[in-house]
């Protein structure tokens, strides 16, 4: 139950990313890259920084991540954002379907952070903390939208699910 969750929480972050990227679509190239509130990165800026931590923690759970590192690439516009987003994605995709269920909730994962700091965590933990960092990333790049006239609307995974058939 608990796989089957986080895999309905990524396809959900996948249905929200596709709507910043559609508001960001409205933005002219100077809102993409600039900053309009305080303290918060540039549309631009945070997209990629959350495409960075899922490639990060992919990586850590032994996924093939070589060439999706997307701090090493130029996102012009938000077209270069989405294509690229993309691929990441089905790698994650890939991930989650490959786990067995059965293992799921015992499997621990360690790494070592940037700061040269060793952790160990319960997978699913992990998984749902990356869900939970765009989520927050996500709001930031919701709330530049919609101070730029290109609200993303609501991002609610009840708007997903009712979307998607899924609810009575």
């Amino acid at each position: 139950m608990l796989l089957e969750t986080l895999c309905d929480y990524h396809d959900y972050a996948i249905w929200a990313n596709d709507r910043i990227l559609t508001a960001a679509e409205g933005l002219t190239p100077e809102q993409f890259l600039q900053s309009g509130l305080p303290d918060v990165w540039p549309v631009r800026d945070t997209l990629v920084h959350m495409m960075w931590a899922q490639v990060i923690w992919l990586g850590r759970w032994g996924q093939d991540v070589a060439g999706l590192d997307p701090k090493k690439l130029k996102f012009p516009d938000v077209a270069s954002v989405r294509t690229h987003w993309e691929k990441v994605d089905a790698v994650h995709s890939a991930f989650l379907t490959s786990i067995d269920a059965s293992a799921f909730g015992s499997s621990d994962v360690t790494y070592t952070n940037q700061l040269k700091k060793t952790h160990t965590f319960p997978l699913p933990i992990l998984v749902l903390h990356l869900g939970n960092h765009a989520t927050y990333h996500r709001g930031e790049v919701a709330a530049l939208l919609t101070s730029y006239g290109c609200s993303p609307g609501e991002l609610d995974i009840t708007r997903w699910l009712a979307a998607n058939g899924r609810s009575s």
